[in-house]
């Protein structure tokens, strides 16, 4: 059940998400665009819904991460949403958005 695989992945209060891939301010241009994946360990609940490593997470459902204090926002929406929307630029290319179903 991916449910409790997510739940499982994500470990009290994050600790375990934390060591399976990292989140890093990315800016362009001098301002911040969201948020670079690095670290991505195969296996993990970022590969399982189809992020890599140098994703820039630019949005999580209706939460903008051009903001550094919003870096927890997809930890918290895989912990308490039914439905994911990342919107991404992988590659420094066009925008793309991963819709995943977690519960």
């Amino acid at each position: 059940l991916l449910e409790k695989y997510v739940a499982d992945q994500l470990g009290t209060g994050f600790e375990k998400i934390l060591t399976k891939g990292r989140l890093i301010p990315h800016n362009k241009d001098g301002q911040m665009i969201g948020f670079k994946l690095i670290g991505v360990k195969s296996k993990s609940l970022f590969k399982k819904v189809g992020l890599k490593n140098g994703d820039v997470i630019t949005q999580v459902n209706d939460i903008s991460m051009k903001q550094p204090d919003q870096g927890f926002a997809l930890y918290q929406a895989f912990q308490d949403e039914r439905e994911i929307r990342v919107s991404l630029l992988r590659n420094n290319k066009e925008p793309m958005t991963i819709s995943v179903q977690i519960k």
